[in-house]
């Protein structure tokens, strides 16, 4: 799983979310280790807990897979 940072630095009156191999990623003075998550909106949720106003980097979220349904699990009755 990817490890994800986010930027103490706002972007537009954003803090943004970076995966760890991001081109866009800040110093390691300038940024808060969010830990290991599957995808970036796991991440997000947890950089809500430091700042108010936050965001996935656009070069960041590209990468993600996006499936066109959800997965749904059903069990046999």
């Amino acid at each position: 799983m990817p490890s994800y940072f986010l930027d103490e630095d706002e972007t537009n009156g954003v803090h943004e979310v970076h995966a760890k191999d991001c081109s866009h990623l800040p110093d390691r003075f300038h940024r808060i280790y969010l830990g290991e998550y599957p995808n970036s909106r796991l991440a997000l949720k947890k950089a809500a807990q430091f700042r108010k106003n936050v965001g996935v980097c656009p070069a960041c979220g590209e990468k993600e897979i996006h499936h066109p349904q959800p997965y749904v699990v059903r069990c046999a009755s």
